[in-house]
């Protein structure tokens, strides 16, 4: 996994930057993701306890349990939706210019080999595979 994402690094080029802080966001997303379970994992623990009438829940333990809860999905909607947006962006940015520079390639072609290919099988096989890799 991460011998891939130093490859998608290397290929994004001026958008570098872009594409960490797309990395950076996902992984902030996921902490509060997390953070959810512990919020259940606590509510659990103060359950167990009070059936076993070791413990009495108070609205202090559901006030803490209900701030876990507040603070993750405040933190996944926030940084989720921040982690997409710059992805897609950063994603379509670095594919724009790989496009560009493919047609500028094109350009150089010799016309023979579009008398040989049809222009219209290169031009699908270079958007498919520009497509996948944006998405």
């Amino acid at each position: 996994m991460l011998k891939t994402m130093k490859r998608i690094i290397e290929f994004s080029g001026a958008y570098k930057k872009g594409l960490l802080l797309a990395f950076l966001l996902s992984f902030l997303f996921t902490f509060f993701d997390v953070l959810a379970y512990y919020g259940i994992v606590v509510t659990l623990k103060y359950v167990v306890l009070a059936v076993e009438g070791e413990f009495f829940i108070e609205l202090g333990h559901i006030l803490h349990v209900l701030s876990i809860m507040v603070v993750s999905l405040t933190g996944k909607l926030f940084f989720g939706s921040l982690a997409n947006s710059r992805l897609a962006l950063t994603s379509f940015n670095i594919c724009n210019k790989k496009r560009i520079d493919i047609g500028n390639q094109l350009k150089k072609v010799p016309m023979g080999c579009f008398k040989e290919n049809k222009l219209g099988h290169i031009a699908s096989t270079v958007t498919t595979a520009i497509n996948d890799i944006e998405s």
